[in-house]
């Protein structure tokens, strides 16, 4: 019994998920909260860019980055982030490709 609990909470949150996602147009939902997306605006030579929210540009380090080198990365590119603060205000934090 508790294993098949386990997969149907698993199926509950899987399907809220993807719920959400179809309704609202998010791409991530981790336990209400959401994962923005914004698009790579520019790319520095010294491991910086910034990332173009819906709201304002957000700043981020390529220490952030998650399944893909800075290297990699393009302007123009789709990205989604976690918000943060650091020690010069807001910044994105696990930043990840968006695949398509």
């Amino acid at each position: 019994m508790l294993k098949f609990v386990g997969l149907s909470n698993c199926f509950c949150v899987s399907l809220c998920t993807r719920i959400l996602r179809d309704a609202f147009g998010l791409r991530r939902v981790i336990l209400g909260n959401f994962m923005p997306e914004g698009t790579i605006k520019k790319l520095a030579d010294k491991g910086f860019g910034f990332i173009q929210g819906a709201d304002s540009d957000i700043f981020f380090h390529f220490s952030a980055l998650e399944g893909i080198s800075f290297e990699e990365l393009r302007e123009g590119q789709k990205v989604e982030y976690q918000e943060g603060t650091g020690p010069k205000g807001p910044r994105a934090e696990n930043v990840t490709p968006i695949d398509g």
